[in-house]
């Protein structure tokens, strides 16, 4: 965290206080080291079940030994948008549609990357959006307004985060707000800087420095379908990088975020290449934490898109028939799989803001 941030944060008294409402007691659970959030952007439980049924190999996600639910509503609306939802969880506060890392009333709510650094731990966000979407902002930035993302680019000067892969390298560079080359500003920071236009995928992945941040494309990133390769093994990179680097463990948030998109085009065949490449992503992370024994992972979304049913087919059959409703996004809960220590905190029915303050009580941050 940069210094004046982390000295406004103390000032202003903005670390909230620990709570959890669980029925489990924090003295019966294992504190993990590691602790990876994975968000599938717009994924609710038909988002999963669609995938399921398309696969001819059981999902990742079937290996998770604790699944619970999230209520996704913001403060102001039954259906949140991703600004609202991606806050509740990375600050433990409701909030209104669009803000981003914004209280109720637009201060500053200090959020898990920035708790995790202060821990001493590592830090790292790899999506599949532009590094401004909304979600990923939530971790980082203080904006009352998703939409401001010149500004939200420029938040990221004012973190330490250790490991950064995603889209959106327009905003840094070649801004209307200002002149200011936020690339030159990170180098200055100290951090490896890349985009793949000038350094290929396969020679990042060789690259371990202490900070790094690696932009995947000027705006949005492609489609998976479209050739993007990049999500499992950036996931993957930065594990390790974070492991090797840091010895009182890391923090990650990584997004599938894509899976959002396809909702709202109505997509399926957008939507399963996105799951198959979430999938893929999650292998990774599986084998890392079942020979780390040292990690938590949890995986939820921030809300789910599209109104997605599955409307027939037959058992054992990959061919199912499925139909959207809406392009917009729902107020149906969405589902939360964990595993590793501290797990068995994410059972059961929550609301979104436990998910920051469960991860906070069990990853002592």
């Amino acid at each position: 965290m940069g210094v004046m941030l982390e000295i406004m944060i103390l000032l202003l008294g903005l670390l909230p206080v620990q709570t959890m409402s669980t029925d489990a007691t924090i003295a019966d659970v294992e504190y993990p080291k590691n602790v990876i959030l994975i968000i599938g952007d717009g994924m609710g439980l038909a988002h999963v079940g669609l995938a399921m049924r398309a696969s001819k190999r059981p999902l990742v996600l079937e290996k998770f030994p604790i699944i619970g639910l999230q209520k996704t509503h913001s403060l102001t609306h039954i259906i949140t948008d991703s600004g609202a939802s991606a806050t509740a969880m990375a600050c433990g506060e409701k909030t209104y549609n669009s803000s981003i890392g914004m209280k109720r009333d637009t201060t500053p709510c200090a959020n898990l990357m920035e708790l995790a650094h202060l821990a001493g731990k590592k830090t790292g966000i790899v999506v599949t959006s532009s590094l401004v979407h909304a979600t990923p902002a939530a971790f980082v930035a203080h904006q009352t307004f998703r939409g401001f993302r010149e500004s939200i680019a420029s938040d990221y000067l004012l973190s330490d985060i250790d490991y950064v892969v995603g889209g959106g390298l327009t905003y840094f560079i070649d801004r209307f707000t200002d002149d200011r080359n936020l690339w030159d500003e990170l180098e200055a920071k100290g951090y490896v800087v890349a985009d793949a236009e000038h350094m290929s995928f396969k020679h990042f992945l060789k690259i371990v420095p202490d900070k790094i941040v690696y932009f995947t494309s000027l705006l949005e990133p492609q489609r998976r379908k479209d050739g993007r390769i990049y999500f499992p093994e950036a996931v993957e990179h930065g594990m390790h990088v974070l492991n090797e680097t840091g010895d009182d463990g890391f923090f990650m948030m990584v997004e599938g975020s894509q899976i959002d998109y396809a909702g709202h085009e109505n997509n399926r065949n957008y939507l399963l290449a996105e799951m198959r490449d979430f999938n893929e992503m999650l292998a990774k992370v599986m084998e890392f934490a079942e020979r780390d024994g040292e990690t938590l992972v949890i995986v939820t979304s921030d809300h789910s898109t599209g109104g997605l049913s599955i409307d027939g087919g037959k058992p054992g059959k990959t061919a199912v028939k499925s139909s959207f409703k809406t392009s917009r996004h729902t107020a149906d809960m969405v589902p939360v799989y964990a595993f590793g220590p501290g797990a068995e905190l994410f059972s059961g029915i929550f609301d979104n803001t436990e998910i920051f303050h469960k991860i906070r009580t069990v990853g002592r941050f």
